[in-house]
């Protein structure tokens, strides 16, 4: 389930940062308070600060639709979600805007 969530993750990350000539993706991993926390940044479109409490929703996508380059049913995030859910997984999302990238934060218990 781990490499699902993390799979799905970095393939978000790769689409959103494909209008940028640099494209930066990072993954760190950190071993805090019994827990793996897994951090995906990328410095892609980045998220409204509104959009975020909608980002894991079923079939809702950044943006505009409009205006928008990249393919998606909106299904991934949400899926996500769902498996953290199901399982001792946390996963939480950061941005500071448009244009300053997004970062996905996963934590799993060790025990």
């Amino acid at each position: 389930i781990y490499a699902v969530i993390v799979r799905n993750l970095l393939e978000n990350a790769i689409k959103a940062c494909q209008q940028k000539n640099t494209k930066e993706i990072a993954i760190s991993l950190a071993l805090k308070n019994h827990k793996i926390l897994t951090i995906i940044t990328d410095n892609g479109i980045g998220i409204e600060p509104n959009e975020l409490s909608n980002i894991f929703e079923k079939f809702y996508r950044v943006g505009n639709e409009n205006t928008r380059s990249t393919s998606g049913s909106g299904l991934g995030l949400y899926i996500c979600k769902k498996l953290c859910d199901l399982t001792s997984m946390s996963i939480i999302v950061k941005s500071e805007g448009l244009g300053k990238g997004s970062s996905f934060y996963i934590e799993v218990a060790t025990n």
